[in-house]
């Protein structure tokens, strides 16, 4: 082997050297900006859940009203007008705990975003949590595309290179070195001298040291195709786990759009006429008040759930999935 071949090699692996640099930094950015997608979409979980904390609020503070009017003119009874006033009371608690999980979820989202540990809403949110369809994936596409843009992937595959490119120096010391050198002299005052060296150094010992080397270096390159193999599995168990939990969510939130939404609010208005006309009592409006709610407060979070699977994907495999 050539000193050029050498040269060549030594350059070829700091170049794939440079390369892994480059991917371990693209892997952190994609992991930074799943997290601040994540962060981001929880505060609009969070915004949500307020906003139907807010309302319930003014349900129950109405109805506390109209149970107080109805036991003093003798249409209701007093366990009407408590169970209405508990409910007043449990209302303002969950408005009070629904602000701070939104405070804490804006301080979630500005230490992402840099802004250290400040939990104050430092800009205005345009976007709102809404279901938007997005293509449907299969796992089989998710999996190949990780194999194309997957970090870790791309990494263990330059190790392959590395190792290959130490393996072939390896067998290279087995090779006599050659040294050339130039000088110039000066002799009784005469710097006209010049002078040339050429030397050949044999490494005398290679049946051992030699030897040893080139069989680390096979023994690295082993590992390191073994290791390529391994991280493709782990990813393939990964992108597989992620994307049964992605498809678990979707459709629990076409469920919940489809029928426990509209359902639980024909529910509600139908309970409203049916209260005040006195067709039923204020425990049974109670209940439908109650089933509205817990659908509608169930369905943001599977919503927020939805979202994060996605984001678990696009930090799985590599890229982005979604507009």
């Amino acid at each position: 082997m050539s000193f050029l071949q050498i040269f060549f090699l030594r350059g070829s692996r700091f170049s794939k050297e440079e390369e892994i640099a480059f991917y371990r930094l693209k892997q952190t950015e994609v992991v930074i900006i799943a997290q601040i997608k994540s962060a981001y979409y929880n505060v609009l979980s969070k915004k949500k859940l307020l906003e139907i904390a807010e309302e319930n609020l003014k349900i129950a503070e109405d109805f506390s009203k109209k149970a107080e009017i109805r036991y003093n003119v003798g249409e209701g009874t007093n366990l009407e007008r408590l169970t209405a006033k508990v409910q007043f009371t449990e209302a303002k608690n969950n408005l009070e705990v629904a602000s701070n999980e939104l405070r804490t979820a804006f301080a979630e989202l500005n230490f992402y975003l840099g802004y250290g540990k400040r939990t104050d809403e430092i800009f205005t949110l345009a976007d709102s949590l809404t279901y938007l369809p997005s293509d449907k994936f299969t796992f089989e596409e998710l999996y190949n595309l990780s194999l194309s843009v997957n970090q870790q992937i791309k990494i263990s595959e330059l190790n392959v290179s590395i190792a290959s490119i130490n393996k072939s120096l390896a067998w290279s010391s087995l090779l006599p070195n050659f040294n050339l050198g130039y000088f110039k002299q000066t002799r009784d005052g005469d710097n006209g001298f010049y002078g040339a060296s050429f030397g050949i150094s044999v490494p005398l010992w290679f049946i051992f040291e030699q030897r040893g080397k080139i069989q680390e270096a096979t023994a690295n390159l082993s590992i390191s195709e073994y290791e390529v193999q391994l991280t493709k599995n782990e990813i393939a168990l990964k992108v597989k786990s992620a994307f049964t939990d992605y498809e678990n969510n979707l459709n629990q939130v076409k469920l919940y759009v489809n029928d426990i939404l509209p359902q639980s609010e024909e529910i509600y208005r139908t309970a409203v006429k049916s209260y005040d006309t006195g067709e039923i009592t204020y425990l049974e409006f109670l209940q439908a008040k109650q089933t509205l709610i817990n659908a509608r407060s169930n369905y943001i979070n599977v919503l927020l759930n939805y979202y994060l699977s996605i984001f678990t994907l696009e930090e799985i495999i590599g890229r982005s999935l979604t507009k």
